[in-house]
């Protein structure tokens, strides 16, 4: 009824509002679930949870330095392949300007002279303050970005604090849930 669709969208509504934490909670309790295995088969052997469960966070930190190490190479190289790149890619474009819409793009452009440029290629009656509205909202949601580039690095700051005491506590977080779900 009724009644369940409010509370439906009042959950949907609640989630959006504190996604910055239940992401890390849910991905918290993702590892969780899948290394409990293997911290139990460590209790079993007769360690204690915590050391069992730092011994998993050091191997997966091991894995992912591994990883990022052997990443990080590959995308420094790429990245500095980019200028070469790019210059080529302008000086292609600036033959298909020529060729296709009859535009002669110097090669030897002074930033000052970019504006004067851009009015000689653009119509008459060009309306630059449809072009100011378009640049706000691409300024808008760069700013947007980067504040989802700081709610990414809470969250991997986040997530392996919560999968640790997930994982430390997992059997009682089972037993709570179990007890108290209908």
């Amino acid at each position: 009824g009724i009644g369940a669709t409010v509370a439906i969208v009042a959950i949907i509504w609640l989630l959006t509002k504190v996604r910055a934490v239940s992401m890390p909670l849910a991905i918290g309790f993702i590892i969780a679930y899948i290394f409990a295995p293997m911290a139990d088969w460590m209790q079993e052997k007769g360690l204690k949870r915590t050391p069992a469960v730092l011994i998993i966070f050091a191997g997966l930190t091991l894995m992912m330095l591994t990883t990022v190490l052997l990443i990080v190479p590959q995308l420094i190289n790429e990245f500095s392949q980019v200028p070469d790149q790019l210059e080529s890619l302008l000086t292609q474009l600036g033959a298909w300007a020529e060729k296709n819409l009859d535009i002669k793009i110097p090669s030897n452009i002074d930033l000052a002279e970019i504006p004067e440029l851009i009015r000689q290629v653009l119509p008459v009656g060009f309306e630059f303050q449809k072009l100011s509205a378009r640049a706000q909202a691409i300024l808008s949601k760069a700013f947007g970005g980067a504040f989802g580039l700081f709610g990414a690095v809470a969250t991997l700051i986040m997530t392996p604090i919560f999968a640790f005491f997930m994982l430390r506590d997992y059997d009682d977080l089972m037993a709570f849930l179990k007890d108290n779900s209908p």
